[in-house]
């Protein structure tokens, strides 16, 4: 009797087992992409915005390739000119949730910048 009632039982634990890792298997890739630094990023003190996907960092039309991790991202600003003077120093970024990152800008003398609050950019409605 103990041989038939494990036969019985077994099938749907399998059925439980299964059902739980498919679940599982379908919320992580959502909950990875939260996760990460990839993304567009409005800055809070001024109106800048820039895009990290992967190893590159976009502002404005210009790609400038870094060091890329899923919560830290550091780069070279893309070259100086009159219309940006901060360009040409290093930025680092790290993630702070989902929604928030913070920079810290190297300039060239060694001078280091205030810590910069950048949030996702909400997309126009």
């Amino acid at each position: 009797m103990t041989s038939s009632t494990f036969r019985c039982h077994q099938p749907k634990r399998f059925f439980k087992r299964i059902g739980f890792a498919l679940s599982v298997w379908l919320v992580l890739p959502g909950i990875a992409k939260a996760d990460s630094i990839d993304g567009t990023w409005c800055s809070v003190r001024e109106a800048l915005m820039l895009t990290i996907q992967g190893s590159q960092l976009i502002v404005e039309r210009t790609v400038s390739t870094g060091q890329y991790s899923r919560h830290n991202f550091i780069a070279d600003w893309p070259v100086p000119s009159a219309d940006h003077p901060e360009n040409g120093t290093r930025i680092h970024l790290r993630l702070m949730g989902e929604t928030t990152m913070v920079g810290v800008k190297i300039r060239a003398n060694g001078e280091t910048t205030a810590p910069e609050t950048w949030h996702r950019c909400q997309p126009a409605t």
